[in-house]
């Protein structure tokens, strides 16, 4: 959930594993062009100057007859108020988004750089706005360079304790999660949470907004009891601040769906993402990107409830719109990829989810390189599709990529290596390297005691797992049960924590 200084409004929507503005994952925005949509040209017009020519955007969640307007138009407008720190539409009250944002929020940055100079906390605001503008857009460099310089303007004017500090640190934590920093994430939220909880008391929404970035963090670090009573927290303290329905609540839910779906509560997932779904799409509309990331994480439910047709329905409409959003080439994109690839898995059509997996594999190389952690839910999904089709060498050699992403990532003696490594003695039997089969598997027995939730898979240990391997070395002869089970696991929590 992205937070707003109490003088600026361009609040970012986190949503799911996700993130949170006012709202919150999970969630980049460039505007909707007219051309996209089904209005006629007749019916098109700029609702500043009632022009037709020229291109026109949707830069906010305005519709009927205020939905379209020049960039020109809504800038001109935007400096005759001379309200830099406002980027809001004075119609709907909602941040602008897309470019319109960062194009307004650079204008203003300028502005508040002549009248005030480079080291005062307004400029430090203004560098705020334009950091959540650029990370909307998927700019999240960007978003975290901007965000690191506005906090030491305010550090040093207010102190470290301020909660203009606390809030940057929210919106700078969120920018080094998406970046893959999950450490220095959870760092910069537990000390926004201190700082808010002493200035506002432990009840204030600020503290909710905080919980529930917060909340995503212990999800990506396995610790998920934890997670979902922090989400439970944010969730009542939001409900009793703006009442249930209300669009500030619907991060909080999202949220803690994917706590309860990590505990195997499913049922409970899908009722409180409906639940947001209707939310957002009351709020923004149904082609909003905050209505994209909520179907994203519904229809992942509506997998793992057994119904892959409506779990393709609605990741279709998903992927629709995040394109829209993001562009064709974005990791939002590929994240809704790799959730649509597994409905199609499901349906049967296998070679569909490999051309879908593959995109998104290309999609995450290029943003993240080839050795980030972030590849692995597409890398993974590819490994087992080539072993559906009988393709075990390639397989084996996608299983070696990933097991040495995992252990630089995880540590060589994660629960998640011991798994890959299972799998990958599983493909090496099946091409006949017998010694390499039982090479990787008494590796996998070494690591002992790793701490695994009862939740995921009701193991406690390595040895429990490998315990359903039964290596059996009799001349030379390994039998072994598959552990692609538990490397869907794998694949299903990288694919919740996107």
């Amino acid at each position: 959930m992205r937070c707003c200084l109490p003088w600026e409004v361009c609040g970012r929507v986190a949503l799911s594993r996700t993130r949170a503005e006012p709202p919150a994952k999970v969630d980049p925005v460039p505007e909707t062009l007219a051309a996209e949509c089904d209005t006629s040209d007749a019916e098109v017009a700029c609702r500043i100057c009632w022009g037709h020519q020229g291109e026109l955007v949707s830069p906010c969640v305005c519709r009927g007859s205020a939905q379209y307007a020049h960039t020109a138009c809504v800038e001109d407008a935007f400096r005759a108020h001379k309200n830099w720190l406002n980027v809001k539409c004075p119609t709907c009250k909602h941040s602008y988004e897309g470019s319109t944002a960062v194009h307004l929020a650079e204008i203003a940055l300028c502005e508040l750089e002549r009248d005030f100079g480079d080291e005062h906390v307004l400029f430090a605001a203004g560098m705020h706005n334009l950091g959540i503008a650029a990370g909307r857009v998927g700019n999240v460099g960007r978003e975290r360079d901007l965000l690191e310089r506005a906090l030491g303007i305010q550090e040093t004017k207010y102190g470290p304790d301020h909660t203009d500090v606390a809030t940057t640190l929210v919106n700078l934590g969120n920018s080094y999660g998406c970046l893959g920093d999950v450490e220095k994430k959870r760092d910069c939220l537990e000390r926004a949470l201190r700082i808010n909880e002493l200035r506002y008391g432990p009840e204030h929404h600020s503290v909710a907004v905080t919980l529930t970035n917060l909340g995503s963090v212990y999800g990506v670090l396995g610790e998920l009891e934890r997670q979902r009573d922090i989400l439970e927290r944010a969730r009542l303290i939001m409900e009793r601040e703006f009442g249930p329905l209300h669009c500030k609540v619907a991060p909080a839910l999202v949220n803690l769906s994917i706590a309860y779906g990590a505990l195997g509560q499913t049922e409970r997932q899908r009722d409180l993402l409906e639940l947001a779904l209707r939310i957002n799409e009351r709020e923004y509309g149904a082609e909003h990107r905050a209505v994209a990331t909520t179907l994203v994480n519904l229809g992942n439910t509506y997998g793992r409830l057994g119904d892959p047709q409506r779990q393709r329905e609605i990741l279709e409409k998903a992927l629709r719109i995040k394109q829209r959003e993001f562009g064709p080439d974005h990791v939002e994109v590929a994240k809704a990829l790799v959730v649509l690839s597994s409905a199609y898995g499901d349906l049967g059509d296998t070679e569909r989810q490999r051309s879908l997996l593959e995109r998104a594999l290309c999609i995450q190389e290029a943003y993240y390189g080839p050795c980030h952690r972030e590849v692995l839910s597409a890398l993974g999904g590819l490994s087992l599709v080539h072993g559906r089709l009988g393709e075990h060498g390639r397989k084996r050699d996608l299983l070696e990529r990933a097991l040495r992403i995992m252990e630089q990532a995880f540590g060589p003696r994660h629960r998640h290596v011991a798994i890959t490594l299972a799998e990958l003695a599983h493909t090496c039997g099946q091409l006949g390297d017998a010694d390499r089969q039982n090479e990787l598997l008494e590796r996998a027995r070494s690591i002992e005691q790793v701490a695994i939730s009862p939740h995921r898979g009701k193991l406690a240990s390595v040895a429990a797992r490998l315990g359903a391997l039964r290596l059996c070395v009799c001349r030379r002869r390994t039998v072994v049960i598959k552990p692609q089970g538990y490397l869907n696991r794998i694949l299903e929590a990288c694919r919740m924590n996107a």
